[in-house]
């Protein structure tokens, strides 16, 4: 084989974006982001340093071979014997092979293994004549067969067992974090940077002692693969030693250099058996006396003395530990306000991290997170709930603060202004509810809902790419005054609307983002108002999306289609998915995690194209099967000869593109568009066509033979249902011959 190679490395779910960060981070090349893992490029010492350095992969697989249209018998053994695998395993050798089939001409995993391992010693007879043995404890060479539909790959895995098994656990408790997910904890925490100012680590329910190695770890600057005494990559005949010598040295080196840096690490747990397992373990890892563990209750436990630092725990949450059903969850409700009480008490100054399998558990410690992240402990779904603990004078600092900030503000109020306060309270007290049961955290709080003060009021929470600090936004889009109204008096009642805002969802003036919104004329609604490039990632529905609040009239995603969003993923199942007038991709990334068959999104702008390819990236989508086409969705229409199951268009009320030879108008050409696009349904195919021109009519009569339903009224979100022409939307099949 010649470098550089391709590798995979595998990772519990929801962690793809800090193993990715891990991998640029070693010097690897072509990094993509797929579901529970990431794939990149780079030299064996890349591959090796992965493997050695990472603290969130669970795997590393390099790639030995892969091909296109594998969807027969013949093809497959063609496939794999043109590997040449004497030169990674001897005649004499093990191997063991894994195999993942996923729509595959193959669909038995068993068979496909045994099926390849044939195929293998049937080249080894031909050329040796001898066959190497099997071994599933510790083969020589370890593979791993992927079958996709007619996409197949065979990798070696390098690291022969996953890597979350450091080597330092010697105990482990019934309920034990993963360690990759501990140090996945540790690093949404922000712990290098607390340990790198000299703060403490303290868990008060430590049990075995797992995220207190880890901290320690990563403090002190320790490769987790240290501690290991074998990996895949050892009985490989393509390994390279000297390259594994010298990078483990170099990590000698490191950690006898990190020593110093590690700050106090203390632990405390109830239960004797717990807290002996955490000082073995610790041990093991080389924190012996370093790592400070006593017999506590969650109540006695206190802070060492110095600066705050951070809090990390795994409490019990009804699963492995305790029943998982609502009646047996009074002790655990109990133990997690015991928690909240104690770290409110005594922890003040602290950052909090608490990784819960009940996010309503979290709740209980009476705290209000900042971040919550979602993530897997092995099989569980868990929460990771994120939390400032103020100091008792930062409390009372606070609270004085928005006592004279409202103070200040109701002085200055007119009483229009004092009107629509009341409004933005009520409406915020009527969505409370509905956003916490739905988990939404972008939604519209206000839509002209008073004549005096006619803009919406949009609320956002997501990451900023830049800090990864949560952070929310408020994006008031202003609706131009008609000619008539004084300007200095329309002035005037936008900035109480902003006044307002601040006052009444408490985000600072820096991030209530002002536009104004124009009548539409041609390409205003994409128009680039702004450069400064700045995104912030969004989580809805559980995917996650990239915003830019400045640069454009719109952010990248249309909040009122968030229900509309959720259809298309229920109807993607099985099926070809095309998106036209496609924009982010926002409505791509809902139809790939519904199950489409592949996608094609059309838009006239490669900007927005590239914004929708990073959409899927951030959901672990790989490109393979997920088309993007610069292209006018009318012409593409004309050309396109494919069959889809599903479709969905979202056409601009007005454009004059430069891809267009004619302008392009909702209400005189939508006919002719549904025609082209029912033109490509497959027979049981469904489009699904919105626009939000509010004087809409559809002429059905000129769309030709299809059944429509107006589907308007199902689509339109709670937080938009003060206004129900926010947009129109159809669902329309053909006709049945």
């Amino acid at each position: 084989m010649v470098e550089p190679f391709s590798f995979y490395a595998t990772c519990p779910r929801y962690l793809e974006d800090l193993l990715r960060t891990e991998i640029e981070h070693f010097g690897a090349h072509d990094i993509k982001v797929l579901p529970s893992g990431v794939s990149f490029s780079g030299t064996i010492e890349i591959g090796y340093t992965v493997c050695l350095w990472s603290r969130i992969a669970n795997r590393v697989f390099l790639i030995l071979a892969t091909a296109e249209g594998i969807d027969t018998k013949e093809a497959f053994i063609t496939f794999i014997e043109g590997i040449p695998f004497h030169e990674h395993v001897s005649e004499t050798g093990t191997i063991w092979i894994e195999s993942s089939i996923v729509n595959g001409f193959l669909n038995n995993s068993v068979y496909a293994s045994q099926l390849t391992k044939d195929i293998i010693a049937d080249s080894f007879m031909r050329r040796f004549h001898v066959r190497p043995s099997v071994d599933n404890e510790k083969p020589d060479l370890r593979l791993r067969l992927s079958l996709r539909k007619d996409h197949c790959s065979l990798s070696i895995d390098l690291a022969g067992e996953s890597l979350h098994r450091r080597g330092y656990r010697k105990e482990a408790g019934p309920a034990t974090l993963k360690e990759n997910v501990a140090a996945a904890i540790l690093l949404r925490a922000h712990w290098p940077s607390i340990a790198q100012s000299g703060g403490p680590c303290v868990d008060p329910m430590c049990g075995t002692g797992t995220l207190l190695i880890e901290a320690g770890l990563i403090a002190g600057d320790v490769a987790p693969g240290l501690f290991r005494d074998s990996f895949g990559f050892f009985t490989w005949r393509g390994h390279n030693p000297e390259v594994w010598k010298r990078l483990v040295s170099e990590a000698k080196e490191r950690r006898a250099l990190g020593e110093a840096r590690v700050p106090q690490l203390v632990g405390f747990d109830s239960d004797p058996q717990a807290v002996a397992a955490a000082q073995m373990n610790s041990t093991a890892a080389g924190f012996a006396g370093k790592i400070i563990i006593e017999q506590r209750s969650i109540e006695d436990a206190e802070p060492p003395e110095g600066k705050p630092g951070l809090v990390v725990t795994n409490p019990p949450y009804g699963v492995r530990l305790m029943p998982s059903t609502r009646t047996g969850t009074e002790g655990l409700s109990a133990i997690y306000s015991s928690l909240g009480n104690t770290l409110t008490t005594r922890f003040g100054g602290y950052r909090a991290a608490i990784i819960t399998g009940d996010e309503e558990l979290a709740f209980q410690t009476g705290l209000k997170a900042f971040k919550v992240n979602r993530l897997y402990n092995g099989s569980i779904p868990c929460i990771l709930a994120l939390f400032d603990i103020f100091t008792e004078e930062k409390r009372a600092h606070v609270r004085s603060e928005i006592v004279q900030h409202r103070e200040k503000k109701e002085v200055s109020l007119s009483p229009h202004a004092e009107m629509l306060r009341n409004r933005l309270k009520r409406n915020a007290r009527l969505l409370k509810g509905w956003l916490s049961r739905e988990g939404i955290t972008c939604y519209r709080l206000y839509d002209a809902d008073i004549p005096e003060y006619s803009a919406a009021i949009d609320i956002y929470e997501g990451m900023n790419r830049r800090t990864l600090d949560t952070e929310r936004y408020a994006v008031v889009q202003e609706y131009a005054a008609p000619q008539e109204i004084d300007p200095h008096k329309a002035l005037h009642r936008f900035e109480e609307i902003i006044t307002v805002t601040g006052l009444v969802t408490g985000i600072e003036s820096g991030h209530i983002i002002r536009k104004t919104r124009m009548k539409q004329r041609g390409k205003s609604q994409y128009e680039k108002l702004d450069q400064r490039g700045v995104y912030t990632e969004i989580t809805e529905g559980g995917l996650h999306f990239l915003v830019n609040f400045t640069d454009y009239l719109d952010t990248g995603i249309f909040l009122d289609h968030r229900t509309t969003r959720k259809l298309i993923m229920d109807e993607a199942r099985g099926r070809h998915f095309l998106n036209l007038f496609g924009y982010t991709g926002t409505a791509t990334v809902y139809a790939a995690k519904g199950g489409a068959l592949t996608t094609t999104t059309v838009d006239t702008s490669s900007t927005y194209l590239e914004w929708a390819r990073k959409n899927l990236e951030r959901n672990g989508i790989p490109e393979a099967g997920h088309l993007f086409i610069n292209a006018d969705a009318m012409e593409f229409l004309s050309h396109d000869t494919r069959q889809y199951g599903l479709i969905f268009c979202d056409p601009p009320t007005f454009s004059n593109s430069k891809d267009r030879t004619t302008t392009f108008d909702v209400q005189r050409d939508h006919a002719a568009l549904i025609r082209l696009a029912v033109s490509r349904l497959s027979q049981d195919g469904v489009l699904i066509f919105s626009t939000n021109l509010k004087k809409f009519s559809l002429k059905e009569s000129e769309i030709g033979p299809c059944l429509v339903e107006d589907i308007t009224a199902l689509t339109i979100p709670k937080d938009f249902e003060r206004n129900q022409k926010i947009h129109r939307c159809y669902k329309i099949t053909r006709e049945r011959s």
